[in-house]
């Protein structure tokens, strides 16, 4: 779900970018790039994202140690 929602943001990432900068009036190789490296990045703070979550959810969690209780 997370590749998805990044995968589909593509789409306003690349509208802000050419129409922030102007890339717009470049030609289409200008859009093509940007629309790949738009793609590109999305695709890798997506995996970024997820690998960080694998990882917090994996760790293992210490055991806590008890004090002895001295019944005498």
């Amino acid at each position: 779900m997370t590749r998805s929602f990044a995968v589909a943001l593509v789409f306003v990432e690349v509208r802000v970018v050419q129409g922030v900068t102007g890339w717009e009036n470049l030609g289409l190789a200008a859009t093509e790039t940007v629309v790949w490296s738009c793609l590109a990045f999305s695709i890798l703070s997506a995996d970024i994202v997820l690998q960080v979550q694998e990882l917090r959810r994996s760790r293992p969690v210490p055991a806590r140690v008890q004090a002895a209780s001295s019944s005498a």
